[in-house]
């Protein structure tokens, strides 16, 4: 696909090619779509974002991210008791930002959009945060998406 034909696609292979993705469901290590990505990361490194994390119903997470997971805000680690999404923060291989970004983007379809987070390290990541109302969604307290 030539260069600005996908703007959503160009934005987020700029996002993970300066940024890297934060990964907190089905394609995080250990779940059911990590195959589809493994082979274009280098090795994940556990982290978390703040917010909060709901099972859809459908197999798959919704995450709610807070203020404090803004590059910009003050960073979930000074927030105490600040609820969060546990994940993995991985990084595109050389020449491999655009095929993560489209694998990401077909995963996640139209139900999230991708935005920056500040990781409990202080690393900024892509990630995806769901796109409409929770209600009827069961939160997870603990921030963990159950392994596949």
């Amino acid at each position: 696909m030539p260069p600005g034909a996908d703007p959503m696609l160009d934005l987020l292979t700029r996002m993970v090619e300066a940024h890297g993705l934060f990964v907190y469901g089905t394609l995080a290590p250990k779940q059911q779509r990590w195959g589809l990505i493994e082979d274009l990361v280098g090795p994940p490194e556990r982290c978390a974002v703040a917010g909060r994390l709901f099972d859809t119903g459908w197999g798959y997470p919704a995450a709610l991210f807070d203020a404090a997971a803004s590059p910009l805000g003050p960073g979930p680690e000074l927030v105490s008791g600040a609820p969060l999404v546990a994940g993995w923060r991985v990084e595109p291989l050389e020449g491999r930002a655009e095929e993560l970004a489209h694998l990401a983007l077909a995963v996640e379809g139209d139900l999230y959009v991708p935005k920056l987070v500040r990781t409990t390290g202080g690393a900024t990541a892509a990630a995806f945060e769901w796109l409409t109302a929770t209600t009827g969604m069961v939160e997870l307290p603990d921030g963990e998406w159950p392994a596949a």
